[in-house]
């Protein structure tokens, strides 16, 4: 809601169909993802609502920055005292890549359901 209130605040914007699936998407990432990306319009919203960190959401303003997101985020899960498969991380049954020989391997390897 604050993502939208910050929209309402400028008037010389107009409202269309994308900014409204835009605000939409990044109203259910947001509390339930590490990092977002999305586009300048939307960080720029995002920061102004606070709604990354109070969720302690990252809220990236380019691709750009995810490399190095990746890696902090790899070494607080490999650091953490709790399993890689704790909820904190992964859901049970769900597979987490922690490397990218993980990914590669993951990519050829049918998805376990």
């Amino acid at each position: 809601m604050d993502v939208k209130a910050h929209r309402f605040r400028n008037p010389s914007k107009k409202w269309d169909l994308n900014t409204v699936h835009d605000i939409d998407a990044v109203s259910l990432a947001v509390p339930y993802c590490q990092a977002v990306v999305p586009d300048r319009e939307i960080a720029d919203l995002l920061s102004r609502s606070k709604a990354g960190p109070r969720n302690g959401t990252h809220v990236l303003r380019g691709l750009g920055d995810l490399p190095d997101l990746l890696a902090d985020l790899t070494r607080t899960a490999k650091e953490s005292p709790h399993r890689v498969s704790a909820e904190d991380w992964v859901r049970q049954g769900e597979r987490f890549c922690m490397t990218m020989e993980d990914l590669q391997r993951s990519a050829t390897t049918p998805a376990v359901r």
